[in-house]
């Protein structure tokens, strides 16, 4: 091998729930750090240590810093820190791994925004509500939000028109959980969807003057927010078309995911494999089973003819049965109309339908907002951008669909 090196990536097994693994009798089950509902706990946080640290208890305002901006963490939260950055130099939110890029912070800070306008919006028509009361009310509305956008843009943009179905209500016997093959391997799906690149755009369309930032100089980086805070990059998500979701995984997560390589540097399509092993998820044709579809009889057959797919997957598995099902979703060609192929939209339509409709405080069925139901049903992802941002009218309002700006794209930095 001559004076070749080769990196050892460490890896740390998820942490699995008490009395599992001990036996064939007892499999191994991780468990969730964080809800497994649509509710916006991202914002709120998962328990109620972490939800009270953000708030300020003042009108039922969430905290925030300068730029009406996150707070930093001073608080002593639990943050993701793979930089080993001093603590209070990142920011605080709902979840932990908030940090990890600056298009996250961003929607973070924007529903953060949300929250604190509603509360005042509530205050001024409701003067005799008390703090706790403004706060619950406002997050109850944001949480709604978060659910008709995901839902009515979203999933649509990503799959779709109607694949969810027309809401038929609450249905108690619906199990909502998280499937552990949904999120495991078919939601992280979006690794493959990431640009090199972000955009960081001006109501000119052109690159403020700070320019755009490649992906792997965005992790854990909250002060770049001081370059025009969260607009430029609002707008520059909008306009910024992503990568297909195919086997192709950008340099800045498959080798330079936290660091440069030898340097801190993660590969985090090797990470999915890996963790979709120590889950234990089956192989790509008993799931697709599960999800009633048809196993895949061939490779040749998975990747639709592609020859140079073909030999990649060959060189590495031995049959079709054997493909770990992260890769070989992104292996598929999407359906019509779609981004991602039929077994990520099955998985997707599934866990998506179940969250809907096996949710009790469903937007659309909680007697706390029925008074609010047609407005939040009436409410855009654009509504709320252009209302806690200076976006304006630069954007259409479809944020989901890059194509329609007609922008090209810049030089690659």
């Amino acid at each position: 091998l001559g004076c070749a090196t080769f990196l050892v990536l460490p890896y740390t097994r998820f942490e699995h729930s008490s009395g599992t693994g001990a036996g064939t009798d007892k499999p191994r089950e991780q468990k969730n750090d964080i809800t497994g509902w649509i509710d916006a706990s991202m914002i709120y946080g998962s328990d109620p240590a972490r939800a009270a640290a953000l708030r300020s208890f003042e009108g039922g305002r969430l905290k925030t810093s300068e730029g009406d901006l996150l707070p930093f963490n001073t608080m002593g939260l639990t943050n993701d820190n793979p930089t080993r950055r001093p603590a209070e130099s990142l920011m605080a939110a709902g979840d932990a791994r908030a940090n990890e890029n600056l298009g996250l912070l961003s929607l973070q800070t924007l529903f953060l925004r949300e929250h604190n306008r509603l509360v005042s919006d509530f205050a001024a028509k409701n003067p005799g509500l008390d703090d706790e009361s403004l706060y619950q009310m406002a997050r109850k509305v944001v949480g709604a939000l978060v659910q008709n956008i995901t839902v009515k843009e979203y999933l649509p943009s990503l799959m779709g028109e109607d694949k969810l179905g027309p809401y038929e209500g609450y249905k108690p016997e619906v199990d909502a959980r998280i499937a552990n093959e949904f999120s495991t391997a078919a939601y992280r799906m979006g690794h493959s969807q990431v640009e090199p690149l972000i955009w960081r755009e001006g109501a000119d369309g052109k690159a403020i003057p700070g320019g755009d930032l490649a992906m792997l100089n965005a992790y854990f980086v909250p002060e770049k927010l001081n370059e025009g805070g969260i607009d430029p990059l609002l707008r520059g998500l909008a306009s910024f078309t992503q990568e297909p979701t195919d086997e192709g995984i950008t340099s800045a997560l498959r080798n330079m995911l936290f660091g440069k390589p030898g340097r801190g540097g993660m590969d985090l399509a090797a990470l999915n494999i890996q963790r979709g092993r120590d889950h234990g998820l089956p192989d790509l044709n008993t799931y697709r089973e599960a999800l009633g579809l048809k196993p895949y009889e061939s490779i040749t057959e998975l990747t639709g003819g592609d020859e140079k797919l073909n030999r990649k997957l060959q060189s590495v598995y031995k049959s079709v049965g054997e493909i770990d099902p992260w890769v070989g979703m992104l292996c598929e060609d999407p359906l019509p109309g779609s981004s991602v192929g039929p077994t990520i939209t099955a998985a997707v339509t599934d866990q998506f339908q179940r969250l809907r409709d096996g949710d009790r405080f469903w937007f659309e069925n909680d007697p706390d907002l029925a008074g609010w139901k047609d407005t939040i049903s009436n409410t855009s992802l654009m509504d709320v951008i252009r209302r806690n941002s200076g976006v304006g009218n630069e954007l259409d309002d479809s944020p989901f669909f890059a194509h329609k700006t007609g922008r090209g794209s810049r030089d690659q930095v």
